[in-house]
């Protein structure tokens, strides 16, 4: 679903569904979902924070830049699951595991 549609209210009403959501949205949590927040700041590559409201589930991963995500299926840092990207080591490009949240399919 397209980041420009997708609201906390419109989530509410739906049912088992995930999109992108754009992070200056009304509802959002804005300790996981600001990008000026502390704790976005710091999200590692792989990393994620999560929060849910009732059936409604927040989540924001750091991938090359942070995506925040609003899911109505229940998920955790334990549904978690790898992705392959490269990376520059040491002039070197090498292959890497990163985590993701099982709410994403890639």
């Amino acid at each position: 679903m397209d980041n420009y549609y997708t609201f906390v209210g419109l989530f509410e009403e739906l049912e088992e569904r995930t999109g992108t959501v754009r992070s200056n949205r009304l509802g959002l949590p804005s300790e996981t979902c600001n990008l000026k927040s502390r704790q976005v700041k710091q999200l590692k590559r792989g990393e994620s924070l999560y929060r849910q409201k009732g059936t409604l589930s927040c989540v924001t991963w750091r991938d090359r830049k942070v995506f925040s995500f609003l899911a109505t299926v229940p998920t955790s840092e334990a549904d978690s699951d790898e992705v392959e990207r490269s990376v520059k080591v040491s002039g070197h490009w090498e292959k890497k595991n990163f985590a993701h949240p099982g709410v994403i399919n890639l």
